[in-house]
């Protein structure tokens, strides 16, 4: 092989590297835009639960688009814009999990604070069996 014939190898193969990683940048561009928008949601709001269910199924279709394409990708390393994408999208996940995990807690306290009432009251309230009616003395 002469040298012109390997530097078009190496060129076709860098050609076909570059569309497989800009496919794999796009997966991730689309990730993190999911997870910004994932992360402005109300979660008090009905409607933005179900934006997030909607969201939180495209993440999981582009996460194994992204895993596919990884796979078909050769061992070469990732350019370091692409894996800085990557560190960043993961970093939004992040943020969006601490998110959720505030969520819970508030919840979980506030479910804690009803039972507790609910408690409270079961102990304090005095149950009458009749509270209305007549009372009938035989003996007189």
């Amino acid at each position: 092989m002469g040298p012109s014939i390997k530097a078009s190898k190496i060129q076709w193969h860098q050609g076909i590297r570059m569309k497989e990683w800009s496919r794999l940048e796009e997966v991730f561009l689309q990730l993190k835009s999911n997870s910004n928008q994932m992360a402005i949601l109300e979660l008090h709001n009905e409607d933005d639960v179900e934006r997030l269910e909607e969201l939180q199924l495209q993440q999981a279709d582009l996460r194994a688009l992204a895993n596919d394409l990884r796979l078909e990708m050769s061992t070469a390393d990732l350019p370091k814009e692409l894996v800085s994408l990557i560190n960043e999208c993961l970093e939004e996940e992040q943020g969006f999990v601490d998110k959720l995990y505030r969520l819970r807690m508030e919840y979980s306290n506030k479910i804690q604070e009803f039972r507790n009432a609910a408690i409270t009251k079961q102990r304090y309230e005095t149950n009458y069996s009749q509270t209305e009616g007549f009372f009938v003395d035989r003996q007189r």
